[in-house]
């Protein structure tokens, strides 16, 4: 039987046969795929998904034309 040989995040090398690393690889993916839907249920768009992918937690404020007419009406 063939074996994969994989560093752990302790940086042990661990030998696993092929069934092993697909299995972990569906399970990873089914992982990936419930947690996207978790976050659409949560209702979060999807560009601040890829901003939280890049590693910016918190997408920069965004003033739309409702928001600008609004401000323009306060301080005229």
């Amino acid at each position: 039987m063939k074996m994969y040989a994989i560093y752990d995040h302790d940086g042990v090398l661990n030998l696993y046969s092929k069934r092993e690393v697909w299995q972990w690889l569906k399970a990873e993916k089914r992982w990936h795929v419930l947690d996207k839907r978790r976050k659409r249920q949560e209702g979060v768009p999807h560009a601040v998904l890829v901003m939280r992918r890049m590693g910016k937690p918190e997408t920069p404020v965004r003033y739309n034309r409702a928001y600008r007419r609004s401000l323009r009406r306060k301080f005229a």
